[in-house]
């Protein structure tokens, strides 16, 4: 690779090396070393064969460079990329009240944004999908008996009889009960499922791992595998997704296998507190560029030590039954409720503005592809705020 092209390509990836003029100046080794420390590679300015490998590599553009006009301040700035002030103190270790001069160039993150539609209650809020990359609607599940035919979810048909044609939706096909061996059968039914839905075909199907053993933990990479080769043979335009759930998945999904052949996997977070540590240990297992943080938005309660989680509906009619008092945990960030039930005091758990935005800066610091919404709120406003103060959507 010469060194007008390595400029161009870091250039393209958000990383400024200064002129593009073939010279390998302190600015094109200074813009070489934050593209290696972005995606955790000895960061010493050289191109090492690791370096080179990964840049031959097609990745997602997450970075952006915004040149500062003549008169533009950092909130005019932000105006103009379509994101708060804080997006741009948060890419660049900027302070909010340094000047901004002419001609300085500045990054703003992007990531991809993604809605997974779970419930019956979240059908109604497709109508804001246009600020989403992607939408996960339910497709289907694998049928019980082990054959290879798909079982409708709920709230499936009526969706794809609304959904409009050419949106950006993806099926998600649940992956459950016993491992199959009839891998193509499933493939082909599968995308039969995706070509058939709506009034168009989906842009993309997502395998979802609900409760899988070590055994179907294979069968999910194997079918993986044989849906990216029906799709490289056939030329098909069919997105591959994987959504499995942290620390539980750890035990039993190969991450680094399941990654080769998806072009994204989501891990769900079953708490954001902790979420560092599960993240950045997915991050050295999978590569970062394709792995999306999976937020779930909803009410929950704690039982057995584990996160049961509630529609918001039926949330929002269990506060008019019982008084709660409302506060914020200062350590988590998360929004707690509180109230006495059949003579016991019981908690609910919502993500709150401190926690969302604590997660959303783990996913830039750990440069990942994106973030995805499970549940999301009636009143989500918040959340997008949340989400512009962070990066621009993808």
């Amino acid at each position: 690779m010469t060194t007008e092209r390595l400029q161009m390509a870091l250039t393209d990836l958000g990383f400024d090396p200064g002129p593009v003029d073939g010279a390998m100046g302190p600015l094109t080794q200074l813009a070489l070393a934050r593209f290696q420390r972005a995606y955790r590679l000895r960061a010493d300015g050289c191109m090492s064969p690791e370096t080179l490998r990964l840049l031959r590599t097609e990745l997602p553009r997450c970075r952006r460079l915004v040149c500062v006009g003549q008169h533009s301040s950092l909130v005019g700035l932000a105006a103009e990329v379509g994101v708060m002030s804080h997006a741009l103190v948060e890419a660049n270790r900027h302070k909010a009240r340094d000047p901004v001069y002419p001609d300085e160039k500045l990054t703003v993150y992007r990531r991809a944004v993604i809605q997974a539609l779970v419930g019956p209650g979240d059908l109604q809020l497709s109508e804001g999908r246009g600020r989403f990359t992607r939408v996960l609607v339910p497709l289907g599940r694998l049928a019980g008996d082990g054959g290879a035919e798909l079982e409708p979810l709920v709230g499936g048909e009526a969706l794809s009889a609304d959904w409009p044609a050419g949106g950006p939706a993806m099926g998600v096909v649940e992956l459950g009960g016993p491992a199959r061996t009839q891998r193509l059968a499933v493939a082909r039914a599968v995308i039969a499922a995706a070509a058939r839905w709506g009034r168009a075909p989906l842009a993309g199907v997502v395998l979802r791992d609900v409760g899988l053993d070590l055994e179907g933990a294979v069968f999910m990479a194997q079918l993986a595998s044989v849906l990216a080769r029906i799709r490289r043979r056939s030329h098909l335009k069919l997105e591959l997704g994987a959504w499995i759930q942290l620390p539980d998945a750890g035990r039993h999904v190969d991450l680094e296998e399941l990654a080769q052949h998806v072009d994204w996997v989501m891990a769900e977070l079953r708490e954001t507190a902790g979420s560092w540590e599960l993240l950045s240990d997915a991050a050295r297992k999978a590569p970062r560029w394709k792995l999306v943080a999976g937020i779930d938005l909803r009410p929950y309660h704690i039982e057995d030590g584990k996160p049961v989680r509630m529609e918001w509906r039926d949330f929002s009619a269990l506060r008019k039954r019982h008084v709660m008092r409302e506060s914020v945990d200062l350590e988590t960030g998360l929004r707690q409720f509180a109230y006495r039930s059949k003579g016991r005091v019981r908690r609910m758990f919502t993500e709150d503005r401190g926690s969302l935005a604590r997660v959303l800066h783990e996913v830039n610091a750990l440069n990942m592809l994106g973030v995805a919404f499970i549940g999301m709120p009636p009143d989500s406003a918040w959340v997008t705020e949340e989400m512009l103060k962070k990066f621009i959507p993808m």
